[in-house]
């Protein structure tokens, strides 16, 4: 059995973020430290041996004796190494006379290259000691440090003491923050609770009187609004599967009925119920086709778009209906470019163009005509069929695109179905269809966008 991956929260997120910005402060704390302490020559640690050495050497210009001069300068040595119990790395002492000759060392002897440096703050090339040289006027003092083990000792003191700190504020900052973005994401559950515990079929507005908090009535809005169109949806798949059942009644009745006729008769008879039958049937299959489109074009998922050609598409389902429109004595004409290359779904383009010359023949009447104009420019193209039939009436026209809708002159033979799958088609390919003139005859205008054609 395969576990579901675990999903990150959005108060785990919270906490890292916190987290993360602890550890942003130490570090900038850290470098910010570190840099005002062991700056070359301006750093704190450089200032304060400094004055240490000049100390040291300003107290042994009242002592003219070695011997008292070296225990005076060690006894001050001692004094500031104690300043700190933690670990200090040692310092290192060397007098000498002005004229640069060793008195007294500690620790470590001299070189003639530390031995050599000026008063003040230097490094000896080659040298891994760090010097600091005051003068009085009998002796020369010369505070001895070890640059690497002072550095390192002062980055670790310094990084200690800074956790230490930060260690200590985490409860007072990271704890309340993090219980304040719990408690904040309480009104969210909730409202997922409410949300899950509905019935599948519950499109009722969630309650917005009551509002506490801004943040969640975009979320809110937003549920009322999708079950707005679910309940609109429902409603309408409702009424179009009450519709296409009665539809389908009357030809499986007449099926049914003329069925047994057939069976039962003979002569005349017999070969009037098998034209009914075969008219039912037809009847039928064009309902449960235009079913089928209908849909197909209000599907969420399409057809990848191919390369394709419309005028080619246009004529082929022209010539499928020639000999409709001949035994009707209906013109049928074609007007627009010899080629117009194109990429979209052909199925659903098919669908729109057979459905519209069929509601124009249909509606068009016997001894008419039908005009198909195709154009297009760089962005959009434009299918026009046009019949010269009675027309639509001006109150007809909102309704004209209504499943099952056939209005008042109509012959009885259609499903009302044709214009709704050209507007979910043409829809489901980012364009519009419009009904052009409510007068005289009847013209829908399909505008949709032309992609530019690739390959």
């Amino acid at each position: 059995m395969t576990t579901a991956p675990r999903l990150p929260t959005l108060l785990g997120r919270i906490t890292a973020v916190l987290v993360g910005s602890f550890a942003i402060v130490f570090v900038v704390l850290f470098a910010w430290a570190a840099w005002g302490l062991l700056a070359r020559d301006s750093g704190e640690l450089d200032r304060s041996l400094l004055l240490s050495a000049r100390s040291v050497a300003g107290a042994l210009d009242a002592i003219g004796d070695e011997a008292r001069a070296g225990s005076t300068a060690l006894a001050l040595l001692r004094e500031l190494q104690q300043r700190d119990l933690s670990g200090e790395p040692p310092l290192h002492l060397a007098i000498t006379r002005t004229d640069g000759s060793l008195v007294l060392h500690s620790g470590v002897e001299p070189d003639a290259a530390v031995l050599g440096v000026a008063d003040g703050v230097h490094s000896p090339p080659g040298s891994r000691w760090r010097v600091y040289a005051a003068s009085g006027r009998h002796w020369r003092v010369l505070l001895i440090d070890d640059d690497t083990v002072r550095r390192r000792w002062l980055a670790a003191t310094i990084a200690a003491d800074l956790a230490l700190n930060i260690a200590m504020a985490i409860p007072f900052v990271l704890l309340p923050l993090w219980g304040a973005a719990r408690l904040s994401l309480q009104p969210l559950r909730r409202l997922s609770a409410a949300v899950a515990a509905r019935q599948p079929l519950d499109t009722t507005p969630l309650p917005t009187g009551a509002r506490r908090w801004r943040e969640l009535a975009p979320l809110e809005d937003a549920l009322n609004r999708l079950f707005e169109r679910t309940a609109h949806g429902v409603a309408r798949e409702k009424a179009f599967v009450h519709d296409a059942a009665h539809e389908l009644r009357t030809p499986l009745a007449v099926i049914s009925a003329q069925a047994h006729l057939l069976a039962t008769s003979e002569g005349a008879a017999r070969t009037e119920a098998a034209a009914r039958l075969q008219s039912a049937v037809e009847r039928a299959s064009h309902l449960s086709q235009q079913l089928l489109q209908l849909a197909q074009a209000d599907g969420a998922v399409r057809a990848p778009p191919q390369p394709l050609d419309l005028m080619d598409l246009v004529r082929d389902a022209m010539a499928l209906q020639a000999a409709r429109a001949e035994a009707e004595h209906t013109e049928l004409s074609l007007e627009g470019p010899d080629q117009l290359p194109m990429r979209s779904d052909a199925r659903t383009l098919r669908a729109i163009v057979d459905n519209l010359l069929d509601n124009a023949l249909r509606h068009g009447g016997a001894g008419g005509a039908v005009r198909v104009r195709v154009a297009a420019d760089e962005h959009q193209l434009t299918l026009e069929v046009v019949d010269s039939g009675p027309g639509i009436a001006a109150a007809d026209a909102e309704q004209v695109f209504e499943r099952f809708w056939r209005g008042n002159a109509s012959d009885g033979r259609g499903t009302g179905l044709g214009l709704a799958i050209v507007r979910e088609a043409a829809r489901s390919l980012g364009g519009e269809v419009a009904l052009q003139r409510p007068g005289p005859g009847a013209g829908f205008v399909v505008t949709l966008p032309r992609p530019a054609p690739r390959g």
